[in-house]
């Protein structure tokens, strides 16, 4: 009885200074990953604007479904491998730019904004993902804190890169580069 009493006390013990970690973290956060293909801008743009398939390629994504509208903007609910995921398409301008923004309308969690920049290269194109998200459970905070903030993108760029047949290894961009 007294070690079943011990380890609850130390599982609460931990989960209160995840907690308070957690407190102490910034809610925000901002996180970029970027690859270069050899595709053509416009090419890379069709895959990425077709979120439909998005399932056919990413590995993550189970299945994709086109929800209502959300003032005039499209929504689109993937279904990933830890739940669905709802958001919406916020500002496109083809074939170089994509913004969506998660649809956090029944209360989340977490949220944000990905920004796709597709950008031309002397050999291809240079994608570039920019996750500005926050988490507003401390717990979660601390847990995404430990993870880190590029799993997502380098998961979707590398599928990206493997669609077309490439190999890359996604890099982490800080602000200014």
């Amino acid at each position: 009885m007294k070690i079943a009493l011990a380890i609850l006390g130390a599982l609460a013990g931990l989960v209160i200074l995840v907690a308070l970690v957690g407190v102490f973290l910034p809610r925000e956060h901002q996180a970029s990953s970027r690859i270069q293909l050899t595709q053509a801008p416009d090419t890379v743009w069709a895959v990425i604007r077709d979120y439909e398939h998005a399932a056919s390629w990413w590995p993550d994504v189970k299945s994709v479904k086109r929800l209502a509208d959300i003032d005039g903007h499209e929504r689109w609910e993937e279904t990933m491998k830890m739940g669905p995921v709802a958001f919406v398409l916020t500002e496109e301008r083809p074939p170089h730019f994509l913004r969506s923004a998660i649809d956090t309308t029944g209360g989340s969690p977490f949220g944000g904004d990905w920004l796709h920049e597709i950008i031309a290269s002397p050999t291809g194109t240079t994608v570039t993902i920019t996750e500005q998200g926050w988490v507003s459970n401390p717990i979660f905070r601390s847990i995404s804190a430990v993870i880190g903030y590029h799993g997502t993108l380098d998961s979707y760029l590398t599928a990206l890169a493997r669609h077309f047949g490439e190999n890359v290894t996604p890099e982490h961009v800080t602000s200014g580069e």
